[in-house]
């Protein structure tokens, strides 16, 4: 039997306070990185596309979290919330993967890989629509972890065109999110009795992820993409690394 985590206290307007709050409060951060993102993409609509998906996804996720996290027990708001949320984790997989192959690759490494993953994405939702209550505990987790880690391919594909120390915040994204779920799965720890338990870990867990995610696909963009609209004094940095992008 797993070990039980003590009750959370709520604070008025948020049941789950510091998973609400957090994942709310990195939304709005979110939002005002978007536009600054999206447009390094210029002179590319594709790779515009692609990072705005991206910063779509990121935002939806932070803020239905936040949202159903702040309802209450018991409710159909928190019901249906609940089902969103679960499915919103498959757009922050698909889209971080849109961003990385559709800003550094071209062909198949862009379309044909970006429908293989959306399609996984698309089958875990009708999984979990069909059988939630599956497909909302381990089997689910396994599900998204493995979605996730399928980023082992495209973290060798772009190591062989940038280097391999330039991926390596793709490592370490990984890390965070698979060690957060997994606390979440066993439980463990309760840092704070009644406040910060295994779920607010994995929630910070989700923010620092996803913050490493996105630094490095503004690196990608800024450094390595072909074509893209660098600022000034941007193309002599980028010689002076020596990079020469490759799609």
């Amino acid at each position: 039997m797993p070990p039980v985590v003590p009750h959370l206290y709520g604070i008025p307007g948020f049941c789950q306070p510091v998973s609400s709050l957090s994942h709310l409060v990195a939304a709005a951060g979110a939002c005002l990185a978007a536009i600054p993102l999206i447009r390094l993409g210029k002179g590319s609509s594709a790779r515009m596309i692609a990072l705005a998906v991206y910063a779509v996804c990121v935002i939806s996720l932070l803020a239905i979290s936040g949202t159903y996290h702040s309802l209450n027990h018991g409710g159909p708001a928190r019901a249906f919330m609940q089902h969103v949320d679960y499915f919103a984790i498959w757009l922050l997989i698909a889209g971080t993967f849109t961003a990385v192959h559709g800003v550094m690759c071209r062909g198949f490494w862009r379309s044909g890989v970006l429908t293989l993953i959306w399609g996984y994405a698309a089958a875990g939702i009708v999984l979990q629509i069909l059988w939630f209550k599956f497909f909302s505990g381990v089997p689910g987790l396994v599900l998204y972890l493995g979605l996730g880690w399928a980023g082992l391919v495209s973290i060798v594909k772009l190591g062989r065109q940038i280097g391999f120390r330039a991926v390596r915040p793709l490592w370490y994204a990984g890390i965070f999110f698979s060690a957060g779920a997994v606390l979440e799965a066993v439980r463990q720890p309760v840092v704070i009795r009644n406040w910060v338990g295994p779920h607010e870990i994995f929630h910070l867990a989700v923010i620092v992820g996803v913050m490493i995610h996105w630094l490095f696909i503004r690196k990608l963009v800024l450094q390595y993409a072909p074509g893209a609209a660098l600022p000034s004094g941007a193309y002599d940095a980028a010689a002076l690394t020596g990079v020469i992008p490759v799609a």
